[in-house]
């Protein structure tokens, strides 16, 4: 049974006048807050608050794999996947658990991961988390921030 876990959530907003404004100056900004920089945020953030290695990894909203590949360089990390589908995963041996986060919970027993990371995934819930016990973190008893 794990003792504790460390989620690392990396959501990035960008400005409306940012994204209505076409100009050069203006996408140069955007593109400060680019997919790649918020994963190598992710991957600093493990880094700063997790300190035992090897370690079990699920990446909520996996995509293609980046941060899960970001991660296997740095760390000796075991990675598990989560997302609404498999057909984007890159990353060879990485099998993909499918679930609906507007409607299902986690496929995961608690105390599973060492980590969890979402990055970039919050914004394309069609729902809201209406309370506590419905937020993906919660779904880990021992996790904490």
């Amino acid at each position: 049974m794990k003792n504790k876990c460390t989620i690392i959530e990396a959501i990035c907003y960008t400005m409306p006048d940012m994204i209505s404004n076409k100009d050069e100056s203006s996408r140069k900004k955007i593109d400060k807050l680019s997919t790649d920089k918020i994963l190598l945020s992710a991957v600093q953030m493990v880094d700063a608050k997790h300190n035992s290695f090897p370690a079990t990894h699920l990446d909520i909203g996996s995509g293609t794999g980046s941060l899960i590949r970001l991660l296997r360089a740095k760390f000796q990390v075991s990675s598990f996947a989560c997302d609404y589908t498999d057909t984007l995963m890159k990353e060879d041996g990485v099998k993909v658990a499918i679930a609906n986060l507007n409607n299902e919970k986690l496929p995961y027993q608690n105390d599973t991961f060492d980590i969890v990371t979402c990055t970039e995934v919050v914004e394309h819930l069609g729902i809201m988390f209406k309370t506590p016990s419905h937020s993906p973190r919660s779904r880990h008893a021992n996790c904490k921030l």
